[in-house]
Formats: C-alpha cells, structure tokens, sequence
C-alpha cells in the first residue's frame, strides 16, 4: 500500500505543494483478499487534508477499501481501460520496451486534456495483459532506466506542466 500511496501523493501535488485539481487517481489492486479492487480518489476526497503526506494519504486509501464495492469497482484494468478509452481519453501504457515518451511529446498526443497512464508495480505486467491493453492504448517509455511506481507519476505531471505550458 505504500507504493499506491506515494504515487497517490505524486500524482495530486504540484511543485508548490498544492493539491492538483485536473488529476484523478485510480489503483487497481489485484491482490488478495478480494481481487480486483480499485481505488478511485478525486481532489474532492482532499478538501480537509491540511498536509497531503502518506499518512493522510493511507487514510484515504483506507477509508475507499471500507467501502462495499459497487459493480463497478469490481472491474478488472481491461474493463477500466475500455471506460476511458469510451469516454474519449488518450490511454498509455507505461513499459520499458514502449515509444519514447519524446515522441508523443514532439507528436503533439499529449497536448490533448483527457490523458490516462497505467503504470504497473515492481513486478510488471504479464505478457498477455500488455498484449490486451495495448489494443486501446499506447505503449510509451520513460527511458532505458527502471523507476519507481511514484517517480514515474512525478515525472508524467512534469512532462505534461510543462506540454500544458508550451501550448
């Protein structure tokens, strides 16, 4: 869970520690013990925290696990991927072998508002889910280097700031 909540904390804080009001964070934990089940937080779920920090954030994450899931929670991530990719949003799969990030930068894909990236976990994902999620996404790249789950949120809302501010 510390890995869901420092990319949690990455995706929703800006540079000046303010909480980011265009992001929504969605975590899909397929591990036991009632798999799959997905985290959906909003900036509105934030608007009594003083100081976003991973205790706060555990808190968060806490309270949307306590919830009974709704069928719709007990979606699996291709299920996830056809609802966005339905309701108009541009969907990268971050893996090491994908496109250099560069190119959809320089290709103008990411000057679009409605973005989604999946990133996966230490372990990765299985071939035959890259298989499946790449049908209705594009498969892009950070670089030869591996990072962590939370530094590859910070880095994504860097690259889009600054996409956002050159347009």
């Amino acid at each position: 869970m510390d890995v869901v909540s420092r990319a949690a904390i990455g995706a929703f804080l800006d540079l000046k520690n303010r909480i980011r009001e265009d992001v929504v964070f969605i975590a899909v934990l397929m591990g036991p013990p009632d798999p799959p089940r997905i985290i959906y937080i909003d900036p509105s779920d934030m608007s009594k925290v003083k100081n976003l920090s991973e205790e706060e954030m555990g808190n968060i994450i806490l309270e949307q696990l306590r919830k009974t899931p709704t069928v719709e929670e007990k979606q699996d991530i291709i299920d996830l991927v056809d609802m966005l990719y339905k309701n108009g949003f541009k969907v990268y799969l971050l893996i090491e072998d994908g496109t250099d990030i560069e190119h959809y930068i320089k290709s103008g894909h990411l000057s679009q508002k409605k973005l989604a990236f999946i990133i996966g976990d230490h372990i990765g994902f299985p071939n035959d889910l890259v298989k499946q999620l790449t049908r209705k996404s594009y498969p892009v790249s950070l670089g030869k280097k591996s990072y962590l789950a939370s530094h590859c949120v910070i880095f994504l809302n860097e690259i889009l700031d600054n996409v956002s501010l050159s347009r």
